[in-house]
């Protein structure tokens, strides 16, 4: 009988050595299991944190590139626009109601255009606003000599840009339209001739035209500006 408890003594201590090692094993491999799980979600975490930093980069290159080509398009357009009215305003545009109109529609225009007007042709845009808020009445005129000679008058007057900043900018073009009336001149009256000269720069212009009489032997000669452009522009 002691021999044979020994002998389950052993064994017992056997099954229990076997499955403590057993349980060890199940125990290391549950820790690495975990370990890799651990490991395995914050690589996921990482790379999650990694995918929305990319996503905010891209959409933010996105944002740029848009805002830039945006930028682009309003950019040509406010070029086209600039070239239309500098392409547009000439002196063949010189009449004075034409420079109204086109230094009226810089009042309507957006900053980008006026700055792309501004880029395009500076001195076109400086001559059309100084005209536009000149003061009026913008001239002062006198007849100095009016002559009847057979059919013909001739005729010598001189005029002055009264207002400084427009007279500032630089010679000026004018042309003038002349007046043989019985009378006083009127709105109404129909020009006998023009004539065509140049005000210096902060100075005055003279010019000499010889028109027909029209059979007038007395009246008024007289003449009125109509039509005014930077030399050289």
């Amino acid at each position: 009988m002691p021999a044979a408890k020994t002998g389950s003594s052993s064994m017992a201590f056997k099954i229990m050595t076997f499955v403590g090692a057993a349980l060890a094993v199940c125990l290391l491999l549950a820790s690495v299991l975990m370990g890799f799980g651990a490991h395995s979600r914050s690589a996921q975490a990482e790379e999650a944190r990694s995918n929305a930093e990319s996503l905010r980069t891209q959409k933010k290159d996105t944002d740029t590139e848009t805002a830039s080509v945006r930028t682009q398009i309003t950019a040509a357009k406010s070029n086209k626009a600039a070239s239309k009215w500098c392409d547009g305003f000439t002196e063949a545009d010189s009449e004075f109601m034409n420079l109204i109109d086109n230094a009226a529609a810089l009042n309507f225009k957006p900053d980008d255009e006026l700055a792309a007007i501004a880029k395009a042709c500076p001195k076109k845009k400086e001559f059309a606003e100084a005209f536009r808020d000149s003061a009026r009445p913008a001239f002062d005129g006198k007849v100095t000599d009016c002559t009847l000679s057979g059919g013909n008058v001739t005729m010598t007057g001189e005029l002055t840009i009264t207002d400084t900043t427009l007279s500032n900018l630089g010679p000026m073009n004018v042309t003038v339209d002349i007046f043989l009336t019985p009378g006083e001149a009127s709105n109404s009256d129909t020009p006998v001739g023009s004539a065509s000269f140049t005000i210096p720069a902060g100075g005055k212009g003279t010019f000499t035209q010889t028109v027909p009489s029209g059979g007038l032997t007395t009246g008024s000669c007289s003449f009125r500006a109509t039509n005014l452009w930077p030399k050289g522009l």
